[in-house]
């Protein structure tokens, strides 16, 4: 038999060393592993189950993988703790502000962008203002990489404004802010990477105000699953005030006026504030939705299709029209008090030449002779014949021609065909809350009211 020389016996000795500490290191980097994960998990509290860590496949440098300089070298872990929230399951809500939810939304991106449409309670802090945007998107067209620069440095001044700002000063380290931008890409992430560095809880909103729309229009569908009560009555009724007092008594109420910022009427517009876009309207009615218990009924004031300028959807607005209506009876004095005290404004110095124009572009409807009349009242400061004469010439009309307008074509009486199925008189200004009281025993009966 031939024997092993010397030289192959240590030749496979060596070879089983190594295997033997090959086979530690690998036991050794499964156990920092498992102590890792144990770590993670422990530190991450329920919230934050909602997020996934930025790492791993999602660093990447624009269209492709983040290649090394030189050969051999190996990508370091990411440093900045940014974690993305996504809004695609069916039981996310809408991002907000406050009531254990986010301390800040920052949104990145430009002005524009943010007053078209923007998550209520947000905060406009661009990365690049409006016509930066445009260059650097210009640019990016024929050059990427010229672009990616010239955007890095005016996104670097940008952050370091807001890092100075009084927005930022009073907020410590466990802050929670999130970051929006359009579709969740550079803009959101350049601004979330300084933040998570300095050492706030920064969290990027999954494919951006996109996503954000999107979770809105499935808020919207909501609306036509709710049973409405339309409170009705004439111009100077008080259904605002009506439908305030019903609120404060538990029922569920949603102010189309307040929300589409427009009492509804050609005087309805503000001298000072512009009207929400369609799309924050729209956000504003989505955010409502999130919180209605559809098991009860939904109070709602007897409007047109369109406030202002802006639209109902039509989730809302076909259903409403087959809505129980209730209507409230309230004589024409309290009505001129009414509408004096909503438009005040106008009795003010000063305001004289924008109550004018507005009464102008009744000439169609009320006449030019009754628009005449208007003007020569208030340049009287007549305000009460004022009033009264608008209510008999034109509101009354218009609101008599619009109920009838949208009452549904159905043969069949009752709930549930847009009638009228309750009327509540009331004589003067302290009767709104009892009469509130008396409509919701008869439509929520679920709401804890006082005897």
């Amino acid at each position: 038999m031939c024997l092993p020389s010397r030289v192959q016996v240590w030749a496979r000795a060596a070879i089983l060393n190594l295997f033997l500490i090959l086979l530690g290191v690998v036991q050794l980097a499964i156990t920092f592993i498992k102590k890792d994960a144990l770590t993670s998990t422990a530190t991450h509290s329920d919230a934050e189950e909602a997020f996934t860590r930025l790492g791993g496949n999602e660093r990447k440098n624009g269209g492709g993988s983040v290649q090394a300089p030189f050969p051999g070298m190996t990508l370091g872990p990411a440093r900045e703790s940014i974690f993305h929230w996504h809004l695609s399951d069916d039981e996310s809500g809408l991002p907000a502000v406050g009531e254990g939810n986010w301390d800040l939304i920052l949104d990145a991106r430009s002005p524009a962008e943010y007053k078209e449409d923007h998550i209520p309670g947000s905060i406009s802090t661009p990365v690049l203002d409006n016509s930066e945007r445009a260059v650097v998107g210009t640019k990016y067209k024929s050059d990427k990489f010229t672009a990616r620069r010239i955007g890095a440095a005016l996104i670097s001044e940008s952050i370091a404004k807001l890092l100075k700002s009084s927005l930022l000063a009073n907020l410590d380290s466990s802050a929670k802010i999130l970051v929006v931008c359009w579709r969740g890409g550079e803009r959101s992430h350049s601004l979330a990477t300084i933040l998570a560095r300095v050492g706030y809880k920064v969290g990027v909103l999954k494919g951006g105000y996109q996503a954000y729309r999107r979770r809105v229009r499935r808020f919207i569908e909501r609306l036509k699953y709710f049973k409405y009560v339309v409170i009705s009555g004439p111009t100077g009724s008080g259904k605002t005030l009506f439908l305030k007092q019903i609120e404060n008594l538990g029922g569920q109420v949603i102010d189309l006026e307040g929300e589409a910022g427009h009492k509804g009427s050609i005087l309805g517009d503000s001298l000072t504030v512009a009207q929400p876009s369609q799309k924050v309207f729209e956000g504003r009615l989505a955010k409502l939705a999130e919180k209605l218990d559809p098991k009860r009924p939904v109070f709602i004031e007897d409007e047109g299709s369109r406030i202002g300028l802006r639209h109902l959807p039509n989730e809302l607005w076909n259903t409403k029209k087959y809505a129980s209506r209730c209507n409230i009876d309230v004589p024409m004095n309290v009505r001129i008090k009414n509408i004096r005290e909503d438009y005040d404004y106008f009795e003010k110095k000063g305001n004289f030449s924008a109550l004018s124009r507005r009464l102008e572009g009744l000439k169609k409807r009320a006449g030019a002779e009754n628009v005449k009349k208007y003007i020569q009242l208030a340049q009287q400061e007549n305000w009460d014949d004022l009033v009264e004469l608008l209510l008999k010439t034109h509101y009354d009309k218009a609101y008599a021609k619009a109920v009838l307008k949208a009452k549904p074509k159905e043969e069949k009486k009752g709930e549930g065909t847009g009638d009228v199925v309750m009327t509540v008189p009331i004589s003067s200004e302290i009767e709104y809350k009892t009469a509130a009281l008396t409509v919701l025993r008869r439509f929520d009966p679920s709401v804890a009211l006082p005897k």
